[in-house]
């Protein structure tokens, strides 16, 4: 009899070598939000992810907010900028602080007046530049002051100019002159009181207005009174001609046919978008 050899079969596997990874949720915005998430207690399992999170917090927040005029693209953009995740149901306080600072800054923008720099301590304008907002030096009651003397006939003053003319300077007495100098000395190094200069960042920076001409005639840019420009409208930056037409009064608007740009005298439809400066005729049915 043949013996049959001793043989052990040994198996052996191939595989692929494991390697330990970590997953972050927020990766994945399809990763399902925690069973514990309260944005999603009501919500169908189908609708349980990180994204459906985070939708229902940002409608929740347009909803508190809507009173305040808060888009919710600003939103949106207020969570991009703080740096924080999508999913406003995880926040802790730091990164709800930053969050609010942010929206506050894209959703109500603001720029600081800061009155009686002229007796300011030395390095407080500096700090308050430290905070990132845009700051102008003020000194109102000095504005106020060059105003009176020039109702009263002794100086010509301009709001916003940075010097002001002496013209009647046999009506002042040293009291007068002494505090006209110091007001002359801080204009020269201030570039003004601010008063105006802040007013006119509020409405072309901060607000983003233009400046639009309407005329009755296109071609004169006058009044029956002969006035050159007498009317000047402040328009949010993208407004169209329509919008001006209503600015000027309802019943332009309501029964507007067209405009004619008053320096190309090219007519414009109702969606032309206005630009810094233009003069516009509206054309409407009587």
């Amino acid at each position: 009899a043949i013996a049959r050899p001793a043989v052990e079969l040994v198996r052996i596997d191939r595989r692929l070598p494991v390697l330990p990874v970590l997953v972050d949720e927020s990766m994945s915005m399809d990763f399902p939000a925690s069973r514990t998430n309260p944005l999603l207690r009501n919500a169908p399992p189908g609708r349980r992810s990180r994204y459906a999170a985070a939708q229902v917090a940002v409608q929740l927040l347009q909803e508190k907010l809507t009173g305040l005029s808060i888009t919710e693209s600003q939103i949106l953009a207020a969570i991009r900028q703080s740096g924080n995740d999508i999913d406003a149901s995880i926040w802790k306080d730091e990164e709800l602080l930053s969050f609010c600072q942010a929206l506050q800054k894209i959703s109500k923008p603001m720029i600081v007046a800061a009155n009686k720099a002229d007796i300011a301590p030395p390095g407080m304008m500096e700090k308050l530049k430290a905070t990132g907002y845009p700051i102008v030096s003020t000194s109102a009651e000095f504005e106020l002051a060059l105003r009176k003397a020039t109702n009263a006939g002794l100086i010509g003053y301009t709001p916003g100019d940075e010097a002001f003319e002496v013209t009647g300077p046999g009506k002042l007495n040293a009291s007068q002159t002494q505090a006209l100098d110091k007001m002359a000395a801080w204009l020269r190094s201030s570039g003004g009181t601010g008063v105006q200069q802040v007013l006119e960042r509020v409405v072309f920076e901060v607000l983003d207005m233009i400046i639009v001409y309407p005329v009755e005639d296109e071609t004169k840019w006058v009044d029956k009174q002969g006035r050159v420009l007498p009317d000047a409208y402040l328009m949010t930056r993208g407004s169209n001609a329509k919008d001006l037409a209503f600015k000027v009064h309802t019943d332009l608007g309501d029964n507007f046919i067209r405009a004619i740009d008053g320096r190309t005298h090219m007519t414009v439809g109702h969606d032309h978008v206005l630009k810094e400066n233009d003069v516009v005729k509206i054309v409407a049915r009587v």
